[in-house]
């Protein structure tokens, strides 16, 4: 959480690759997300979008790959009771309202799936073997029908690929009304409901998949709006 701009992005006398650039084809995991520097979360934001980064020092530039996948993790609240089942929060609104504005709303609009984790249940439990197995198909589906993962698909490819019936389009149009969806949410909606109907090995995205996927969407920060 004491990471620089530096450290994170790059830079430095020698120009060095930082975080990101090593997290290149990977996964870069920021745990405990809230109490990294807003600066430095906020930097995040172009290499998600643009799969690089460029650095500028003494009159020169260099360029570093840095296509990753993002997790954040982070509590709450500063407690980290909110939202439990089990436990009591004792923050104000107030207070978790300052502790998620660490998260501005660009980077917040670039999360694609924001999921609550409470303590497990006993009772609860799934096979990593069936997971991997579908990952695995959903993968090579993906591969066969485009040549890459759905998260890469272009505004055109989208259209293209991703057709959505009448049924399955108004359902993501009155999502898009009630939680003030951008376009960058929508795209992302439709990405996600696509990739669900490839784990299920689905031709055609299901209303389930698109519910799913809002369902995943819906939640901005700490605030869930079906609590309104």
């Amino acid at each position: 959480q004491t990471a620089s701009i530096e450290g994170m992005c790059g830079g430095g006398p020698a120009c060095r690759p930082g975080e990101i650039s090593l997290a290149h084809n990977g996964v870069l995991f920021l745990d405990e997300a809230s109490e990294f520097r807003t600066s430095v979360l906020q930097m995040l934001r172009v290499p998600l979008e643009s799969g690089r980064i460029a650095l500028s020092r003494a009159g020169r530039t260099s360029v570093y790959p840095a296509d990753f996948q993002l997790l954040i993790a982070s509590n709450p609240c500063p407690c980290g009771n909110y939202g439990s089942e089990n436990k009591v929060c004792l923050c104000s609104s107030r207070s978790i309202e300052q502790y998620w504005k660490h998260f501005s709303g660009p980077l917040l609009d670039r999360v694609d799936l924001r999921i609550h984790v409470d303590v497990p249940k006993t009772e609860e439990s799934f096979s990593t073997f069936e997971l991997r197995r579908k990952i695995a198909r959903a993968i090579r589906i993906q591969r066969q029908r485009q040549g890459k993962k759905n998260s890469r698909l272009s505004p055109e490819e989208l259209v293209s690929l991703c057709r959505l019936s009448e049924k399955t389009a108004l359902i993501l149009q009155e999502a898009t009304q009630k939680y003030g969806f951008s376009p960058r949410a929508v795209s992302s909606c439709i990405k996600v409901a696509r990739t669900i109907a490839d784990l299920e090995n689905m031709e055609k995205i299901s209303e389930e998949s698109v519910c799913e996927a809002v369902e995943y969407r819906k939640k901005s920060g700490w605030l869930d709006f079906d609590s309104v």
